[in-house]
């Protein structure tokens, strides 16, 4: 997989292509992840990342890609993102996540890794 450091829509699109054209695994969905959370685009690149965690977590929990579980880093980029976001309710939208990840934590009972 690539790694990225991503500042415009182009560059996107391009790590999006190559992390994606073999089965995408949690490297790839993090490196895309992290690129759209410093891509600049403000709320677009927020719900973007934010979209990726959620494919990647419904791809679990329904069995479809065992792989796919989100980690720490995973979580805490999309918080990263919506931080970045400039946005006027992204505390809430990063405080969403975190709720979400405790949950998801507990629920896979793995409470060690809760912040």
């Amino acid at each position: 997989p690539c790694t990225a450091d991503v500042s415009n829509e182009q560059g996107q699109q391009t790590v999006a292509v190559a992390a994606f054209q073999n089965k995408p695994n949690i490297v790839a969905y993090n490196t895309v992840i992290k690129a759209w959370a410093r891509s600049g685009t403000g709320k677009l690149g927020a719900r973007r990342a934010q979209a990726l965690l959620n494919r990647m977590g419904e791809r679990y929990r329904d069995g479809t890609d065992r792989d796919l579980k989100p980690d720490l880093r995973t979580w805490n980029t999309v918080i990263t993102a919506w931080a970045k976001s400039g946005e006027k309710f992204a505390g809430k939208e990063a405080e969403n996540v975190l709720r979400r990840m405790n949950e998801f934590y507990i629920a896979e009972n793995e409470t060690h890794l809760l912040p």
